[in-house]
């Protein structure tokens, strides 16, 4: 993964994969996860999402990791709350009660600085991942899961040849395939057809927005 490439785009403000809301997949199909108090749910690649927000308001323990120090510090700054600062490894960690960001590479995360993970929601992270990382990627995630666990995974779907992500496109076969000793259950599929410019120069008229329960 360009590290590089992700920090400049917080300081250029190239953030149009930032949504000033809760993600309505989270909200939407949060029932599913049948959640349990205290229970510990990842964000990998958080940036500076609400859902951390939302998901540390139902009691949960929240953990993202994130690259940029810049996307943690807006964070802070538009959601002033008492955070701790430590550091751990090759990391930075923000922390209050229930929630963590941890500031660094989400490939040197690993299990043993960590408790278990009882959820993953996924929103941005694998379609920021091009082809050859998403298999190290999964199989990284795979070795913080407590047994049970549950991912919720957004992607999208579109003709990878016309245009470069990020967002990249992934279909179904690569997430059944990359999750292979799970269970995987496209729940939800919608049409865009409100979508970047890149993408309508390239002749994309319209991109699948898929969400998937992986367990």
């Amino acid at each position: 993964m360009d590290l590089e490439f992700w920090k400049q785009a917080w300081r250029d403000g190239r953030t149009a994969f930032h949504q000033g809301q809760t993600s309505p997949h989270l909200v939407r199909h949060l029932p599913l996860l049948n959640i349990n108090e205290n229970d510990h749910v990842l964000l990998p690649l958080c940036g500076k999402s609400l859902d951390l927000l939302y998901l540390q308001d139902l009691n949960l323990k929240v953990t993202g990791i994130e690259i940029s120090e810049l996307a943690i510090e807006q964070f802070q700054a538009e959601h002033p709350r008492e955070y701790k600062q430590t550091k751990k490894g090759n990391f930075t960690v923000y922390q209050n009660e229930k929630l963590e960001i941890w500031n660094g590479d989400f490939f040197e995360f690993h299990s043993d600085i960590t408790s278990p993970i009882h959820y993953v929601f996924d929103r941005a992270a694998m379609v920021a991942l091009p082809f050859d990382l998403r298999k190290h990627y999964a199989e990284k995630l795979c070795e913080f899961l407590n047994l049970g666990a549950k991912i919720l995974l957004v992607t999208f779907e579109y003709p990878q040849e016309k245009v470069p992500g990020p967002p990249f496109s992934v279909n179904k076969d690569e997430v059944e395939l990359l999750y292979k000793d799970f269970k995987v259950q496209e729940i939800y599929r919608e049409t865009i057809t409100a979508i970047s410019p890149k993408f309508v120069e390239a002749g994309i008229q319209q991109v699948q927005n898929v969400c998937y329960l992986i367990e």
